[in-house]
């Protein structure tokens, strides 16, 4: 049984969120915990068992993140356009629009520059063998219309540029191009900030509608996600080896060292 916010006390009693929240993350941590052991038991002991049942479990965890996945664009498109059309006067748009974007700047300068930095000097501990480079490169292969699909997303010059205004928004947010999307709802955002209050005020109650419907979807997802790490973990580890898991506890290492620098 996972304890969610508001389980205690009554609805939004005081504290309850916080509770629910600290023990729905040691949930997951238990989810982690298992998954690593069920993956580690059958990848050194072999046993066909719990190898196969190992395998089983990747589907729930591939699942799980598409659910996730699934509710992410929707999302972004709401959440944004209420931001944007709620501010109301254009001039005031444009003067924190600055703004955002010379922080925007600023702060991915600074982390690339702490990631390159991490990432020298964890690099060298992960010591990734012939063995576990040839399963991540076979795992790559099988899914290579993914990795070129990938690959032709990274545009260049005018390109980049040009691809930024979409010609579809909507088949950019099925293709999950969210840059050329964010692009769209920003100007959606700003037009609908220029209208009369009362009409601008109707399509922000919706949108405000819509973000709050889809974090309860998010919310019901999360539910699911001690299971969904434990047969994502479960299934990676028996899929790469056991040895594997040093480097992964290596670069989890990094990305917490990167996010307390940044």
């Amino acid at each position: 049984m996972i304890i969610v916010p508001g389980a205690r006390g009554g609805p939004g009693g005081p504290g309850n969120n916080t509770v629910g929240a600290m023990r729905s993350h040691i949930w997951m941590a238990i989810g982690l915990v298992a998954g690593l052991a069920l993956g580690l038991t059958a990848a050194l002991t072999q046993s066909p068992a719990l190898l196969a049942f190992a395998r089983w479990l990747r589907p729930f965890g591939t699942l799980f993140l598409n659910l996730l996945s699934m509710v992410v664009i929707p999302l972004v498109a709401t959440a944004l356009f209420q931001g944007v059309a709620g501010l109301g006067d254009v001039r005031r748009l444009g003067r924190l629009g600055a703004r955002t974007l010379g922080f925007f700047g600023a702060t991915t300068i600074a982390a690339i520059a702490i990631g390159f930095l991490v990432g020298a000097l964890f690099l060298p501990f992960t010591g990734v063998s012939p063995d576990q480079r040839e399963a991540l490169l076979a795992g790559s292969r099988g899914d290579s219309s993914f990795v070129q699909h990938a690959a032709e997303q990274i545009p260049g010059g005018a390109r980049f540029i040009v691809e930024l205004i979409p010609a579809n928004p909507v088949q950019a947010a099925v293709e999950g191009n969210l840059l050329p999307l964010i692009v769209f709802v920003t100007i959606f955002g700003i037009a609908a900030a220029a209208l009369p209050d009362d009409k601008r005020h109707a399509l922000t109650e919706l949108a405000d509608v819509a973000t709050r419907a889809l974090t309860h979807v998010i919310h019901w997802v999360l539910l699911l996600a001690p299971l969904g790490i434990f047969a994502l973990v479960a299934g990676a580890v028996v899929q790469y080896g056991s040895s594997l898991v040093t480097t992964m506890v290596l670069f989890v290492l990094a990305v917490i060292v990167g996010l307390a620098l940044f």
